[in-house]
């Protein structure tokens, strides 16, 4: 037999394991109060046993070594980003301020020699 609310084990004619019995004192029913159990067939139908497959110590060795592969790559990724954005900085730093033309900012409307 199988408990009703969490799946596990239990003796034969109980709906519940102990650890259910024990949490629902927390929080106890008045005598008297209908409760309607779902039906177990349709219980156990509606959650299927999964079993998990076990992973042998090779297998996590190959997880383990893509992993560190995808990062080791992510790492020379991220520094030759940032190495390229670093350097384009400085060079922009560097660079002395010659773009602008000779007569940008010049008054056209005055004459050289300050004559109107």
């Amino acid at each position: 037999m199988y408990c009703l609310r969490c799946g596990r084990e239990c003796p034969d004619g109980h709906a519940f394991c102990a650890d259910c019995l024990e949490t629902s004192k927390a929080y106890p029913i008045k005598p008297g109060t209908a409760v309607q159990l779902p039906d177990r067939q349709k219980y156990l139908e509606s959650r299927p046993y999964v079993r998990r497959r076990i992973v042998t110590a090779e297998e996590q060795v190959v997880q383990l070594r893509k992993s560190v592969r995808f990062l080791a790559i992510a790492v020379v990724v991220l520094s030759l980003v940032l190495g390229i954005t670093a350097a384009l900085l400085l060079q922009s730093l560097q660079k002395p301020n010659d773009t602008m033309p000779g007569n940008l900012g010049r008054n056209y409307t005055s004459d050289v020699s300050g004559n109107k």
